[in-house]
């Protein structure tokens, strides 16, 4: 399984809901929110077939960004620690 970062701007706060849903189908529950406006998954897909998923589940003007993450390099800053552990462990 490969792991993605999906960021989103939605117009309508009902579409959280939905959105959830989808990433829920796609990572068999198995995803962590690093900031408010992203997920981080793991799934068999492609970005393109998540993207095209994901659709689905968001409104016609909401935005997505379905990005490939190939190596456990990145930084941050004022990030819980337990969050970025558990990214660490369940991700890399």
């Amino acid at each position: 399984m490969a792991v993605f970062s999906i960021t989103y701007v939605l117009q309508n706060s009902k579409d959280e809901l939905s959105l959830k849903n989808g990433i829920d189908l796609l990572s068999f529950g198995v995803w962590i929110k690093p900031m408010p406006f992203q997920f981080v998954i793991k799934s068999n897909h492609t970005a393109d077939q998540i993207l095209n998923i994901l659709k689905n589940h968001t409104g016609a003007r909401d935005v997505l960004f379905v990005s490939k993450l190939d190596q456990p390099h990145w930084a941050s800053i004022n990030i819980d620690a337990e969050l970025m552990n558990n990214l660490k462990r369940l991700f890399f």
